[in-house]
């Protein structure tokens, strides 16, 4: 699910950055080596992306707030 790894024509169907935060939150909250890397790294690539103008803005930043990440 996350933006950075989706393979179009994967088994996963599409990339879901929402998605991606909850699965690398359970992962780190269960001790699995790298979920809280890989999950501040789409964190900051979803500010980044948050930071500028666009859908593709608008998206991140409803994905951080939904997230409850400011």
């Amino acid at each position: 699910y996350d933006p950075a790894h989706f393979r179009p024509g994967g088994a996963v169907g599409a990339e879901n950055p929402a998605r991606a935060l909850d699965l690398y939150r359970d992962a780190a909250a269960a001790n699995i080596a790298g979920a809280a890397e890989a999950r501040a790294g789409l964190v900051e690539r979803l500010r980044r992306e948050a930071a500028g103008e666009g859908a593709a803005a608008d998206r991140a930043r409803t994905v951080l707030r939904q997230a409850g990440i400011e």
